[in-house]
């Protein structure tokens, strides 16, 4: 990446993304940085200008990075996304490659791991590795996507919507995760799954 790249943080901690623009701009110093407090501004900002890499944290004031990055298509920008989440779990993994994202990473990522993984995605590659520490459940993709859709609080009929899927498959999905994670409802399968580490 030594021409010039744009890079859009998306975060609303004016700390983060300063110490974030300190530390890749000692390795990467032709990189133009560009910054959003919230999904909204996120968008904005792509229908203005051109972005290269956009990178936002997993949850932000208005949204979820999942929703912005499905956006992303819909500004006719050609930004690859980065989601950095403090789990990289089989369930996220899945969400993000979903809603189209190029990479899910930790929050607390080296820099040098970093590094590689911004070149690789410049490159066009994606990257998306789980936490060794954590034994995911054998959910399949199906299932990780809707334990999401639990999480961000959506009603079989939003899942449906979604995920473009029917509710009556849904709901079987959801009889299986459920058996899975040993609960009997929405609230105690996004607790389990939290506790699990697959959230």
């Amino acid at each position: 990446m030594s021409c010039e790249i744009k890079l859009l943080l998306v975060d609303n901690q004016p700390i983060w993304r300063e110490g974030l623009q300190f530390t890749l701009r000692r390795h990467l110093p032709h990189t133009h940085f560009l910054y959003a407090n919230s999904g909204r501004d996120a968008l904005r900002c792509l229908r203005q200008q051109h972005v290269d890499i956009l990178l936002s944290e997993l949850i932000l004031p208005d949204m979820h990075a999942f929703d912005l990055v499905r956006a992303i298509p819909s500004e006719k920008s050609s930004a690859r996304s980065i989601v950095l989440a403090p789990t990289r779990t089989a369930a996220l993994a899945a969400g993000a490659r979903q809603a189209g994202a190029c990479a899910l990473l930790h929050w607390r990522i080296e820099p040098l791991a970093l590094m590689q993984a911004l070149h690789r995605i410049a490159a066009g590659d994606v990257v998306f590795e789980l936490d060794r520490a954590i034994t995911p459940l054998n959910l399949t993709n199906r299932e990780s996507q809707i334990l999401l859709s639990l999480h961000d609080g959506l009603s079989n009929k939003q899942i449906s919507e979604r995920l473009a899927m029917a509710e009556p498959t849904i709901k079987t999905h959801l009889r299986s995760l459920f058996d899975k994670l040993d609960v009997k409802n929405r609230t105690a399968c996004v607790s389990a799954a939290r506790r699990a580490g697959l959230l």
